[in-house]
């Protein structure tokens, strides 16, 4: 298991372990962990305004990747896919080392949210709520239809029948 802290790097507990131990050298100091995913043998991390790092599997250094931002970072398939804060999601079919801007999705739009719905993903901003990728990210669409106006889409999930949008109003409900 793999945790990202907010301002302490990231950490492993190990099979049989009872404590958690730091996980890898080299994230920048004050690191803030959004994120976390695995793809293949790398373990990558998004770190609030400081980019997107990546480590092997089994441990060493951490190396940055590219040149995102990411607030959101999600693996689909081959897709990398970094969401950021502000607007945008930014996506890589090479382990990240060339990043390309999605179309459909507005550059004002923060990103909250990145997750599966089948084999489909999908994205919450605001104000904007849920957009949906029927090609791994690359592109775009409003799927926001029935959410209250302006809501921004927090929290994300699905299963074969449902999918389920957290939303904050501009009430703040």
């Amino acid at each position: 298991m793999v945790a990202g802290t907010d301002s302490e790097g990231v950490f492993v507990l190990l099979d049989g372990a009872e404590a958690w131990v730091p996980f890898g050298r080299d994230l920048p100091d004050g690191s803030q962990v959004f994120d976390l995913a695995i793809k293949n043998t790398w373990i990558y991390a998004a770190l609030y305004s400081r980019g997107l790092y990546r480590l092997a599997a089994g441990g060493g250094s951490w190396r940055r990747v590219g040149d995102v931002e990411p607030l959101r970072f999600h693996v689909h398939g081959e897709s990398l896919l970094a969401g950021h804060n502000p607007g945008g999601v930014y996506r890589s079919i090479d382990e990240g080392l060339t990043w390309h801007l999605a179309d459909g999705l507005t550059g004002r739009s923060p990103t909250w949210v990145l997750g599966d719905a089948g084999p489909n993903v999908l994205v919450g901003t605001s104000p904007e709520g849920v957009s949906i990728s029927h090609d791994a990210g690359a592109s775009w669409k409003p799927s926001a239809a029935g959410l209250p106006p302006g809501a921004a889409v927090v929290a994300l999930a699905s299963d074969k029948s449902y999918v389920l949008a957290g939303v904050v109003t501009q009430g703040g409900r």
